[in-house]
């Protein structure tokens, strides 16, 4: 989901195309779909609860993306870009 998401951390996809584009089943696309909406209690990051993400409409919203996007070194950013 980080390589598919937008400046804005937002994710537009369906779960049978995001099923697709992570070589899962539908289920288990949707059970990691579930466990990244609810709190984690042993994250690393508390933020959110330790939620990883948020239903958007078309989509799913990274909660976490702004912290990883800025974690990116200029030469990370530009091996992501180009790799994406």
């Amino acid at each position: 989901m980080l390589a598919m998401a937008d400046k804005h951390g937002d994710v537009n996809a369906s779960v049978p195309g995001l099923a697709r584009m992570a070589g899962l089943t539908v289920e288990q696309t949707q059970e990691g779909l579930a466990k990244f909406q609810q709190p984690d209690e042993f994250s690393r990051t508390p933020d959110h609860g330790g939620r990883r993400i948020e239903i958007i409409e078309g989509g799913w919203h990274l909660l976490n993306h702004g912290k990883y996007r800025d974690l990116m070194s200029v030469e990370e950013r530009r091996e992501y870009n180009r790799r994406k």
